[in-house]
């Protein structure tokens, strides 16, 4: 039971409480990607929504999820290296299989990346998660491979009392929040880029912002030409 807590299903754990924080947080947004009007469209956004869930499955099934997450960190180290300070690294996936983690990874990033071409106003979104979420990734990840110390040992160790259990479900709740966190940092270190670049696309060439003057602006600025004829 332990052992099926701690592996990849806290992957999967935390990214349905980093999904539930989101829709709480931002309620009229979801909403508006949900059932934004044609129906047609509404369709798209809930397919794009569709393929983040299938892939944070995919992975926790047939992928390995500490493997995908300790890929970043072997940016900055080499192989022997990465394998002695991840042990995860030691069991292989099969090539096919971690391609398809990496096209619904990357179809998730695309789609979020659309998102915010399509429904937000400004550009600061990205330049600002972007480097925060290099810095929380490799923070965080640096305490997992602490907490996948405890994870083996709640995994294979005996769990008895009443009080163990209760510290056990406990530490096992901070997984699940710490592996969403971690994930959710390493999808945003891929969607900020994207994301600021399909912005200036969209906006500048697909559907450039046109600007409207409100109607009392409008009377205001009239009624000040009026004043400035009557003066003169």
């Amino acid at each position: 039971m332990f052992k099926f807590l701690v592996g990849d299903f806290s992957v999967v754990m935390g990214a349905v409480m980093v999904a539930l924080a989101a829709w709480r947080i931002f309620p009229f947004a979801v909403n508006r990607i949900v059932n934004e009007q044609p129906p047609i469209r509404g369709w798209i956004n809930r397919a794009i929504l569709a393929t983040g869930g299938v892939m944070v499955l995919w992975i926790a099934i047939f992928d390995n999820w500490r493997q995908v997450i300790g890929i970043p960190t072997g940016w900055l180290q080499d192989d022997r290296a990465q394998r002695a300070s991840d042990p995860f690294y030691m069991d292989s996936i099969s090539e096919p299989v971690r391609l398809v983690s990496w096209v619904l990874f990357m179809a998730t990033v695309a789609g979020g990346a659309y998102f915010f071409a399509r429904f937000s106003r400004g550009y600061a979104e990205p330049l600002v998660l972007g480097p925060l979420a290099v810095i929380a990734f490799f923070v965080l990840n640096t305490f997992r491979l602490r907490y996948d110390v405890d994870s083996v040992r709640i995994a294979y160790g005996s769990i008895e009392s009443p009080i163990e259990i209760f510290l056990t479900l406990l530490w096992v709740g901070v997984l699940w929040i710490s592996m969403g966190l971690i994930v959710l940092a390493m999808y945003l270190i891929v969607w900020a880029p994207l994301a600021f670049a399909a912005s200036v696309v969209y906006r500048r060439l697909i559907a450039p912002r046109v600007y409207e003057e409100p109607p009392m602006y409008r009377k205001m600025r009239e009624r000040r030409m009026e004043r400035s004829h009557s003066s003169s």
